[in-house]
């Protein structure tokens, strides 16, 4: 095995015109001594250069999704953080997940985050054409001029939700945005996560 960390998946296909059929009765996954992830842990951000944003509209600060050729590796975040140096009165902020068909939601010019040992990219201020169907795992509130660190993101993403592909190899994606209450100050993010494989 290559990565056993990867679920089980049945897949059946043809090439004719025939039909095809796949019986699967059960399949059992036994861990002993309890389960302990182990990966490389990676970082992005938008550096240097603030994301301006305004009142009333969310606005994409930045967006993590798996490389083309990405291969079901199990993506982990643990630790967002956020930072304004304006002196506006506060700043909303949310985290999505979008997923399937909400991922084409997302546009934007993606770099890889190391070709050699990680399997995602990143986007700074990327294009939210829409929410539906998104996943809104964190939202809260900051004042400008402080951080805000989320850094409970193990109760977000465990074994249930991570960020990985369908069935139809479409990548999840991982957006952070945010709107000010008042004025159009600068906004920088950052994310860090574990790839296990």
């Amino acid at each position: 095995m290559i990565s056993p960390n990867l679920p089980i998946r049945y897949e059946i296909g043809n090439t004719g015109a025939t039909g095809a059929a796949l019986t699967q009765v059960c399949s059992t996954i036994i861990s002993e001594g309890g389960y302990n992830p182990e990966g490389r842990p990676f970082s992005i951000s938008n550096g240097s250069t603030g994301i301006s944003v305004g009142t009333g509209t969310e606005t994409g600060i930045i967006a993590l999704t798996g490389i083309t050729g990405y291969n079901h590796q199990n993506i982990i975040p643990n630790l967002i953080s956020l930072f304004s140096t304006s002196n506006t009165n506060g700043i909303i902020y949310n985290g999505y997940i979008f997923q399937s068909s909400a991922a084409s939601q997302v546009t934007g010019t993606y770099t890889n985050v190391d070709i050699n040992n990680s399997v995602m990219r990143y986007a700074v201020s990327p294009t939210i054409a829409d929410y539906t169907g998104a996943i809104l795992f964190e939202t809260g509130y900051f004042v400008s001029k402080t951080d805000v660190t989320i850094s409970s993101l193990s109760n977000v993403f465990n074994y249930f939700l991570q960020l990985t592909k369908d069935a139809n190899n479409i990548n999840d994606i991982l957006v952070i945005t945010a709107q000010s209450l008042s004025a159009s100050p600068n906004v920088y993010a950052s994310i860090n996560w574990q790839e296990v494989y």
